[in-house]
């Protein structure tokens, strides 16, 4: 646990922010693609496709996401 204190925890600051924001990204790729990771349905018209790296620079940081490629049809 001594590594949670060193700085006071700042260089924690983007990894937190990387995690919530990846969480929101996936959460919002669920609700558009209206299925979960891996779960098919028959009114399912869009399904991810892969992921694209992308670098967001944040006041926390250098942020290092991975944004759901989606495509539309059927798979």
């Amino acid at each position: 646990m001594s590594h949670l204190r060193s700085a006071d925890g700042l260089e924690l600051v983007p990894k937190v922010a990387e995690r919530l924001l990846q969480e929101l990204i996936e959460a919002e790729a669920t609700t558009k693609i209206g299925a979960e990771w891996g779960e098919h349905t028959d009114t399912r018209t869009t399904w991810r496709d892969g992921h694209r790296e992308k670098t967001v620079t944040a006041q926390a940081g250098d942020l290092e996401l991975a944004l759901p490629k989606l495509r539309a049809g059927r798979p």
